[in-house]
């Protein structure tokens, strides 16, 4: 018992660490049992409804929260909010609404199973209406009818599209994070300077300086490299070459490796991909996320022990 009441405070401080803008999903609660209709009639008893296969919609708020089916007037659904949202469920069979519904209370329901026998009234249409370009109960989108979504509405961060997909849910699968300082890759306007994990560093800005010298008649002369020792190239063992400017005596040397700058370079892509993906929204809520399912498997280890 000291082991799970050490554990719970730990779980409920995740709690405010969780981005609810990136909707990890919360440990689901599971809802079977028969499914009825009753058409209004005073002397009528509800009768099963099992004569065709009817898709199962559960929402939350404005939000699908589970998707199921019903097959031989049965049913069962997971039901999947994001991560700290709660609130009374509704389901939903092709636009008619179940005259009872559920709840999911959060922490409490994560992994319960409950059975509840649902009634619809009237009798739920037989044909999917997901499909038909229009918007029914139960349905985020349809079609090409996106529910007055624009279609570039990825969201904060994000490019790309959205669509609707075959169950009438949006589909981001074709939303990508947007470029930014650190994705290892120079674009979206980077430089050198603004963004030198991606793009390298810049150049340096010593030049080397040379000095020539004609031979005279007259006089005595110095030989050409009297006065000064000219830029040699030797080849590296990496195939990049080092470069060593020179200027006045052998003592003042200045050399640049492209070996060691090719290699910091390269470390730190890795370095800035990695930092600034986790100052992202997305890379906190994904951090946060793996976080919560290590406690939470610690938990319910905790629990069987």
């Amino acid at each position: 018992m000291r082991k799970e009441r050490l554990i719970l405070p730990l779980i409920i401080l995740l709690v405010g660490v969780i981005l609810a803008a990136n909707c990890p999903p919360s440990i689901p609660k599971t809802y079977s049992g028969k499914v009825y209709y009753n058409n209004g009639g005073i002397f009528e008893l509800d009768k099963l409804l099992d004569k065709a296969e009817y898709p199962l919609r559960a929402i939350m708020g404005s939000d699908i929260v589970g998707y199921g089916t019903v097959l031989g007037g049965e049913y069962s659904i997971k039901i999947e909010p994001c991560f700290g949202s709660s609130g009374d469920i509704i389901f939903v069979i092709n636009g008619i609404e179940a005259d009872n519904g559920g709840e999911y209370v959060g922490q409490e329901d994560w992994g319960e199973e409950e059975i509840l026998d649902l009634v619809f009234n009237p009798e739920p249409p037989k044909d999917d209406t997901c499909g038909d370009n229009a918007i029914q109960l139960g349905e985020e989108c349809d079609g090409i009818n996106l529910g007055g979504r624009d279609v570039n509405a990825c969201g904060e961060g994000w490019i790309g599209t959205i669509s609707c997909s075959s169950t009438c849910e949006i589909d981001y699968s074709n939303c990508f994070i947007a470029p930014y300082c650190g994705d290892a890759t120079c674009n979206n306007g980077e430089t050198c300077s603004t963004c030198p994990g991606d793009c390298g560093r810049c150049p340096s800005s010593s030049s080397s300086s040379s000095s020539s010298s004609s031979s005279g008649g007259g006089g005595g002369g110095g030989s050409p490299t009297s006065s000064g020792t000219p830029s040699s190239t030797t080849s590296g063992t990496s195939g990049n070459s080092l470069t060593e400017l020179s200027s006045g005596s052998g003592d003042n040397n200045n050399s640049i490796d492209l070996d060691s700058q090719t290699n910091s370079g390269s470390n730190r892509i890795t370095g800035f991909a990695i930092s600034d993906f986790a100052k992202t929204s997305i890379g906190k809520g994904t951090i946060a996320f793996i976080v919560l399912i290590i406690v939470v498997g610690i938990y319910f280890g905790f629990r069987k022990s």
